[in-house]
């Protein structure tokens, strides 16, 4: 090869190398698409994520977001996860922002941190109404325990029928004293429906009647069925503001906004 071919080809292999140095993404790029991940593609700044590659902020769960085309869990090992936000189980307000659990303070009160210390934020409503006006959460009241007061049925009606109010059938095992009694700590319990506790009452009312046996349930089932129904359709008919009153009793308002 003479000196002038051989001039020629160096010069055509240098321009066709300053081509591939220079040619979009090729050797200019900091990656060649081999090179990527499969979730990834190969840009001028790197390998990138693919949007679908199934983890963007978007597909992400709540506290977790997308790194390396992968998602990575935002909180620390000591936090917890809630509604979108990293917190510390012990010096943080609890989920929903009505529970307080700081070193020094008992578990599950309704209490809010203030500049690290724990202050109370739970009220008592007066009435029905407010407490249903509740604009934080409606919860048990720490300083109530239901009280039981048996079938209060109103004295003048068991004198007028002359009845045992706990046992209106009058027979060795149709009283309906406990019966009477789940009903009332069912009314007395925060969030109890009042329809749940009828009916409850109801079906216990119903069992000790249907367990009659032999003569007894032949003498006593009919007149216990009838004061059933009778005791039944009062607390339904009736029952209202008793319910009611139980619930302000039972409930309190945490509010620790």
């Amino acid at each position: 090869m003479d000196k002038t071919k051989h001039r020629i080809l160096c010069l055509a292999v240098a321009g066709l190398l300053i081509l591939l140095f220079s040619a979009p993404g090729v050797l200019a790029w900091p990656c060649n698409p081999p090179d990527c991940p499969e979730c990834e593609t190969c840009t001028p700044t790197g390998c990138e994520c693919l949007n679908e590659c199934g983890c963007d902020d978007l597909t992400c769960p709540d506290c977790w977001s997308c790194v390396d085309c992968s998602c990575s869990y935002d909180c620390l090992i000591d936090q917890s996860c809630c509604n979108g936000t990293c917190f510390n189980f012990y010096t943080h307000m609890w989920c929903g922002g009505h529970i307080c659990r700081q070193p020094g303070c008992s578990s599950w009160d309704c209490r809010k941190c203030v500049d690290g210390v724990c202050v109370a934020c739970l009220s008592k409503p007066p009435d029905y109404e407010e407490l249903t006006g509740c604009s934080g959460t409606i919860v048990d009241d720490p300083a109530t325990e239901p009280q039981v007061n048996g079938c209060s049925v109103p004295y003048f009606l068991c004198y007028l029928f002359q009845i045992d109010c706990e046992n209106p059938a009058g027979c060795e095992h149709t009283s309906f004293s406990s019966a009477c009694e789940a009903h009332d700590i069912c009314y007395q319990t925060c969030g109890s429906g009042k329809d749940t506790c009828d009916n409850a009452f109801h079906g216990n009312m119903f069992q000790v009647c249907n367990a009659l046996t032999g003569q007894e349930r032949e003498e006593c089932y009919d007149n216990c069925a009838t004061w059933r129904e009778r005791y039944w359709y009062g607390v339904v008919t009736y029952g209202d503001s008793a319910w009611e009153n139980d619930q302000v009793e039972a409930c309190a308002c945490c509010e620790c906004n």
